[in-house]
């Protein structure tokens, strides 16, 4: 159940810019107060000074942390109405996380874990950092998915039981507790009666299994033997089939099991 030998995920050729966006991207989200605005605005708008209050910081320090995360596209402005007072309603900027936001973020940081940053030991260090802050704030203790590709690209799912099946759906069996269905874009992937692919919690870490499937699965560009486990790493590109209709994920260890630095 070792990592398979030459599979590691490797982009290179990065430039310069790519670099200063992502340092930029990261400094926005490494700290814990603007998480926890993040947090606080996902389901309800709301303004400033609601903001201030309940995340106990100071109306320009909450002006300024609101700035950052509208410049970097992660939450939006728009016109409100206050609360009633004596001289009646006033407007008001409320803020919300744009559609898909933090979602957004977990499969943005899921990119970044295979993009081969580790040239740049600062970055490193860093999208370590804020993946740890992440976790605490958004994702808990848990393995994640993030799928990258077709009909519902950006979509993460948090691993909070023993196993996950994974497949697509099928009108003649009901989904079980564990389950992760494919819409039929994913037209490649085996049915869900039959799972393409499962993962596991055990001893040894995360550990992932095709079922058989017709299609194949990938892990890190190479083949799976079908029901043999293999162990699960931080960053790793899982693809159920190797075509446009295929499904791929990047698998984003919990922070215990996480290591960017090495």
């Amino acid at each position: 159940m070792d990592r398979i030998e030459g599979t590691e995920t490797c982009i290179v050729s990065i430039d310069t810019d790519f670099y200063e966006d992502l340092s930029q991207y990261l400094e926005v989200l490494s700290n814990s107060t603007r998480l926890r605005i993040l947090k606080l605005i996902e389901k309800t708008p709301k303004d400033r000074r609601q903001i201030a209050a309940e995340i106990n910081t100071s109306y320009d320090n909450t002006k300024k942390h609101l700035d950052k995360l509208v410049n970097v596209g992660l939450v939006k402005k728009e016109a409100g109405v206050g609360q009633q007072t004596s001289k009646g309603v006033h407007p008001v900027w409320e803020y919300s996380v744009v559609s898909g936001g933090l979602e957004q973020v977990i499969r943005n940081l899921g990119v970044f874990s295979t993009a081969g940053i580790q040239k740049n030991p600062d970055l490193t260090s860093r999208l370590a950092e804020v993946r740890g802050q992440i976790a605490d704030e958004l994702t808990g203790d848990h393995l994640y998915l993030v799928l990258l590709t077709g009909a519902d690209e950006g979509k993460v799912t948090i691993f909070e039981d023993e196993q996950l099946s994974i497949g697509r759906a099928d009108a003649e069996y009901e989904p079980v507790s564990g389950s992760l269905i494919l819409p039929d874009w994913y037209r490649t992937v085996t049915r869900i009666s039959k799972p393409h692919v499962r993962i596991y919690t055990g001893a040894a870490g995360y550990l992932v299994e095709d079922c058989g499937s017709t299609a194949g699965t990938f892990l890190n560009n190479q083949p799976l033997t079908p029901h043999q486990r293999m162990v699960l790493h931080d960053g790793d590109l899982l693809d159920l089939a190797k075509d446009p209709y295929g499904a791929r994920f990047v698998v984003m260890l919990p922070k215990r099991g996480a290591d960017l630095t090495g």
